[in-house]
């Protein structure tokens, strides 16, 4: 299929193959978690659609779980949404900022925005990686 330049057939190959891999015995424990995250999240490259689906859904629920907490400068959901987009758009950025009310955030809470962070770093390198490979020239 490489020699033929068929890429899509190839791409499936190499996302059955991974599959496959995953359900042998001798395949170690965090090799199948990896993969079937890889599969979850963007289809073992083919989706890029996937990517950005998650990035929203993680956006929503984060969001609502700032808006139930005790952070002082978020009031509603309008708020929380703002935080939780925050988080991809300046990743880290809890730890440094200078806004109203940062220096009250608790630590919990900025582990929580950096963990929120790291997942949109990882869905955004996932997204560019499919539509990479989506796009490019043979």
């Amino acid at each position: 299929m490489e020699s033929q330049r068929a890429w899509d057939e190839a791409g499936r190959f190499f996302a059955y193959e991974l599959e496959s891999r995953r359900h042998v015995a001798d395949t170690p424990f965090l090799v199948k978690v990896f993969s079937l995250l890889y599969e979850w999240s963007a289809n073992y490259g083919l989706s890029f659609g996937r990517p950005i689906g998650w990035l929203l859904l993680f956006s929503v629920l984060f969001a609502g779980l700032y808006e139930n907490s005790d952070l002082p400068s978020i009031s509603d959901f309008s708020d929380a949404l703002a935080f939780s987009i925050e988080q991809y758009v300046r990743p880290f950025a809890v730890w440094t900022a200078n806004y109203p009310g940062a220096d009250k955030i608790p630590t919990t809470w900025k582990f929580i925005a950096s963990l929120q962070s790291l997942l949109g770093i990882g869905l955004a390198t996932l997204f560019v990686l499919a539509l990479r490979r989506r796009f490019r020239m043979g």
